[in-house]
């Protein structure tokens, strides 16, 4: 089934919402990504020392281990997939976990360009504003 903005808006409304608010981060389960998964812990961490009133959650091995290094690592739930790509089931249950918060922030890895990739940071439970209407811009090469 695939989703369009309209039946996602229709989906929001029928979840009941708590009124919490979640930051997730989300890291691999190997340490075959250079520095990016300490770089997203470290955005994350920082974060974490200036939110209130917010739960956190870290998905990934990587993100757990290094999280233990830290003086929030109590302040997290963890769960791991059994690989970097997660199942079905696994997919369903973090669904599961997720519904009812108002928001959601996920800090992720970002694609910059092919030497560097960065943390992004995406609010899930929003939708992207509506466009008025493109403009056409032409270029001279």
């Amino acid at each position: 089934m695939k989703w369009n903005a309209a039946r996602k808006d229709e989906l929001a409304q029928a979840i009941p919402k708590n009124g919490k608010r979640l930051s997730l981060a989300i890291t691999s389960n190997s340490r075959f990504y250079g520095s990016l998964n300490r770089h997203l812990i470290d955005a994350f961490v920082k974060h974490i020392a200036e939110q209130e009133n917010r739960s956190f959650m870290v998905i990934g091995s990587v993100g757990q281990r290094l999280m233990e290094f830290t003086p929030y690592r109590r302040k997290c739930v963890y769960l791991s997939f059994a690989g970097d790509q997660p199942t079905q089931n696994e997919i369903h249950h973090l669904l599961r976990e997720l519904e009812g918060y108002s928001e959601v922030l996920v800090y992720h890895p970002q694609f910059v360009n092919v030497f560097l990739q960065d943390v992004g940071v995406l609010d899930m439970t929003h939708s992207a504003p509506a466009q008025q209407g493109t403009e056409l811009v032409e270029y001279l090469f």
